[in-house]
């Protein structure tokens, strides 16, 4: 529509994070150069530039051009990530001048010292409009995005030899993960604050906004939980993607554009920082949820926003956004996947989380700096998964593999080529997590073995437009000792859910739900949330029992 024709800094700096893992390294450079163009002179990079600005005075009699503060960081993390992919240090050179200038603005816009800047100083953030604006100081996804860029800016500075700002960007970091850690924490509702206030308090709507700390790995993984709860929870979760603000708070609004509606963009960002936290149920969903907009609207586009009660796009929303359509990519690839790259070191990890119902995944001519790689990842019932690997470059490449396994299980073996090689291992909640390395410089086949394990997922259910929110959310799993498997779910009261669940080991009893055999191993769980229908959501919590 007109008006959204226009190029958008901060939807680059996004998209770019899904562009690079596809391989479309010119057209993101391209990106990058047209914003480095039209750079301010206090360093920040433009959010709006019009299509008719050469025609117009658009930089001087418009508000819009530089807007947003969060495009300014946001665009030296994903220069980085560009570069953390490709090793292209004559890209980084070319930008340099560009980059230092806009990490400039982040510390010149920094009033307090916590290593963030501000948006009451340096713009928008997280929202354009709305009750999510009072009184406020900073928003925790500038908070992110700042701290992504420190993060970036040590890096890039070791790259080009510039110890002045290396020492800068780790003091910054550090602050800034200190900051997030700390000020936007809440003890008492174990949670994650939205924003700080002017007045000096936390903002503590309930927003999926919590989840961009989560997806540069920047919360205390240990004080997580509850955030994480709520952003699979059917106060943010639809069943077509996460909603801005809280359906249970007084401000929201299904049909607001930054009070209640769902934005495909930002269920992506969610499912990523599930991923990196260890909760693929919720994380799969959200992807899920994300892809069926492929089919469901204008074939091949995502809308812009959708409705917070409803399956269907606002009438306002934009019907082809390109940053709708990136976040399929990018949680699959970096969260799915686990996929993270240090080219200029040749290191990869790959760190895969597949669904219980996927047995085997294919990556096909992922490039690594000069390389490319294909990946092709099996799973049998005998308990074991190859993972195959074949390069085609001029570079040897390092892999770190390390996947999620089922729940419990106990890893036996990791054979590379045929032959026994060392493994780390670790838990994260009741997950194992099996971790060695795979130096690559032609053909490698690794083979893992594990015993045991519980695995299961909630079978998809086709959203029809018009639909209301109604399926089982999948809100923690965990592992309180070796016979007993708990998992949180919400649900609608009176409303009966299932379960696929395998397991090679003996179930007792399965508390509040009831269980039958069903094909290829696969046991059929129910549960219902007893009560009237007019109760609403409900939780409890499934427990396993195993002899």
């Amino acid at each position: 529509r007109p008006g959204f024709g226009w190029f958008f800094g901060g939807d680059a700096a996004m998209n770019s994070y899904a562009m690079t893992a596809y391989g479309d390294w010119e057209n993101v450079k391209a990106t990058f150069r047209f914003l480095a163009k039209y750079q301010r002179a206090d360093g920040k990079i433009p959010h709006e530039i019009s299509q008719s600005a050469g025609m117009i005075k658009w930089f001087e009699e418009y508000p819009y051009a530089y807007y947003h503060a969060d495009t300014t960081p946001f665009y030296l993390a994903a220069v980085y990530n560009y570069y953390a992919q490709s090793g292209d240090a004559e890209f980084i050179r070319e930008l340099w001048p560009t980059l230092k200038k806009a990490y400039q603005f982040c510390l010149d816009n920094d009033t307090d010292g916590d290593g963030i800047l501000e948006n009451s100083k340096a713009g928008l953030g997280a929202s354009e409009l709305g009750s999510l604006l009072n009184d406020l100081h900073q928003d925790i996804y500038l908070a992110a995005t700042n701290a992504a860029a420190s993060q970036a800016m040590i890096s890039l500075s070791k790259l080009l030899g510039d110890e002045v700002i290396r020492k800068t960007a780790e003091e910054k970091y550090a602050k800034a993960v200190q900051a997030i850690r700390e000020r936007y924490w809440n003890a008492s509702e174990k949670r994650y604050a939205y924003a700080l206030t002017k007045s000096g308090k936390q903002n503590m709507e309930v927003t999926a906004w919590a989840a961009l700390p989560m997806m540069f790995s920047l919360l205390d993984g240990q004080n997580a939980s509850g955030t994480l709860a709520d952003l699979a929870s059917s106060q943010l979760s639809s069943d077509w993607g996460t909603r801005m603000l809280s359906k249970r708070s007084s401000a929201y609004d299904p049909m607001a554009y930054n009070n209640g509606g769902v934005w495909p963009f930002l269920t992506g960002f969610v499912a990523l920082g599930e991923y990196q936290y260890q909760q693929p149920h919720s994380a799969f969903a959200h992807l899920q949820q994300v892809a069926n907009l492929t089919f469901d609207f204008a074939l091949g586009y995502r809308p812009e926003i959708l409705s917070g009660d409803y399956y269907r796009p606002l009438d306002e929303s934009v019907p082809h956004q390109f940053f709708s359509v990136g976040m399929t990519i990018t949680p699959f690839v970096r969260g799915l996947l686990g996929l993270q790259f240090d080219a200029a070191e040749k290191r990869v990890i790959f760190s895969p989380q597949l669904p219980a119902q996927w047995s085997s995944v294919k990556v096909r001519n992922l490039r690594i700096g000069a390389t490319r790689v294909a990946i092709e990842v099996q799973r049998s019932s005998d308990n074991t998964m190859k993972i195959a690997l074949e390069p085609n470059g001029t570079h040897a490449l390092e892999f770190q593999i390390s996947p999620l396994l089922p729940l419990q299980a106990n890893i036996k073996k990791v054979a590379i080529n045929g032959g026994p090689t060392r493994f780390e291992s670790a838990h994260l909640g009741g997950y194992p997590l099996c971790s060695f390395p795979l130096p690559l410089e032609k053909s490698a086949v690794a083979e893992i073995t594990w015993e045991g394990g519980t695995e299961f997922f909630i079978p998809d259910t086709n959203k029809q437009i018009g639909d209301t929110t109604n399926t089982l959310k999948v809100l923690a799993v965990t592992a309180p000792d070796a016979q007993h498997l708990a998992i949180s779910v919400e649900g609608l009261a009176g409303k009966p859910y299932q379960l696929r669940l395998k397991t090679q080991r003996s179930i007792y009893r399965i508390a509040d739900a009831t269980w039958q055999e069903g094909k290829e191993g696969w046991k059929h769980i129910e549960t219902t949330f007893a009560a009237k229908p007019t109760d609403g959501w409900k939780t409890k919590t499934i427990v396993l029992e195993f002899k």
